[in-house]
């Protein structure tokens, strides 16, 4: 069994608090589409005269959006080379989960 160090713990942590922090950004993006789709409904003519401040915010929160993945992909390459070489050095070792396995 491989033991995850703490730099390798708090990357995962991180990871987790990105992935929450996306899920609210969504959230609320949809909420903007669900409101843009009913005024559609009741008017088409009337999403076309929608406040700039509502498109604003929209664009707003898909650059959040954008730059919080951004950031995950930067995170989660680095949890992966952190994890490659704690497996590596496992293996060299001979405590590496590879190493379990011969036994």
């Amino acid at each position: 069994m491989v033991t995850l160090s703490q730099p390798i713990l708090s990357q995962l942590v991180e990871l987790e608090r990105l992935r929450r922090e996306q899920d609210s950004v969504i959230r609320k993006i949809n909420k903007l589409h669900l409101k843009l789709i009913e005024t559609q409904q009741e008017d088409p003519n009337r999403v076309e005269k929608l406040p700039e401040k509502l498109w604003a915010k929209l664009r707003s929160f898909y650059e959040e959006a954008s730059k919080l993945a951004e950031t995950e992909e930067r995170l989660a390459a680095q949890c992966i080379r952190s994890l490659d070489s704690r497996a590596t050095e496992g293996q060299r070792s001979g405590t590496g989960p590879k190493a379990n396995l011969r036994a």
